[in-house]
């Protein structure tokens, strides 16, 4: 439990991270990175430890050269245009 922090209080923390606290916000109602996010009794938690593996994650592809998103899952979204099997 030591990793999860409310995001409410993440300016409060001793160390800085690279992110402010809207960022956050905006990637939840957004749902990006789904799988660092807790919400318990009405509150927005961070947990640091996936938060720190999405990062590694990131800084490997940087160094393989490899520019690509790095995403919780592939988002999907609905398009104006009609599917293949409708007319």
């Amino acid at each position: 439990m030591q990793n999860l922090v409310r995001v409410s209080r993440i300016d409060k923390l001793p160390q800085k991270l690279p992110f402010e606290k809207q960022t956050f916000y905006k990637w939840f109602h957004l749902k990006k990175h789904l799988e660092i996010f807790i919400k318990f009794s009405g509150a927005l938690f961070v947990d640091l430890a996936a938060l720190e593996q999405i990062m590694e994650k990131a800084r490997h592809c940087h160094k393989e050269g490899k520019r690509q998103m790095i995403t919780a899952k592939p988002v999907r979204r609905a398009l104006n245009k009609p599917g293949p099997d409708t007319e």
